[in-house]
């Protein structure tokens, strides 16, 4: 997937915190200190996704990987940068695989990236970007 990134306001460990927050009242199986296993479902266009995912944190990274569900494989990262005054740069990055061999893949490189792409893009306008 291509990178991705949204300047917000808040300092980097503040939009972390509010993003942690945020998931946290998803359907959460496992809740610790630095991590969670969280289940995930929804649309892009016109996929249905389900996944299960560890998801670890730290001050200024939140890192997910792929358990179970929809994708052969899946990781992302969100990193919070100071962008200076009062502001954080969140910069997304991540690499999926589907299951289905040939034809998944196919079906990836054709549809899923864009849509998968599409929907980061957009969740990440809704941290309250500045720009983009």
């Amino acid at each position: 997937m291509r990178p991705y990134a949204v300047v917000v306001r808040g300092d980097p460990e503040e939009v972390a915190r509010r993003l942690r927050d945020r998931l946290a009242t998803g359907e959460v199986v496992v809740d610790g200190v630095d991590v969670l296993v969280a289940r995930f479902a929804g649309e892009a266009g016109p996929l249905r996704y389900h996944t299960t995912e560890l998801v670890t944190f730290s001050d200024r990274e939140i890192a997910f990987e792929h358990l179970a569900g929809s994708f052969h494989g899946c990781h992302e990262r969100f990193r919070f940068l100071d962008a200076g005054g009062g502001r954080t740069r969140v910069e997304h990055s991540g690499a999926f695989t589907m299951r289905g061999g040939l034809l998944g893949w196919i079906l990836a490189v054709v549809v899923v990236r864009r849509l998968f792409e599409s929907h980061v893009a957009e969740h990440m306008r809704g941290f309250g970007s500045e720009d983009g």
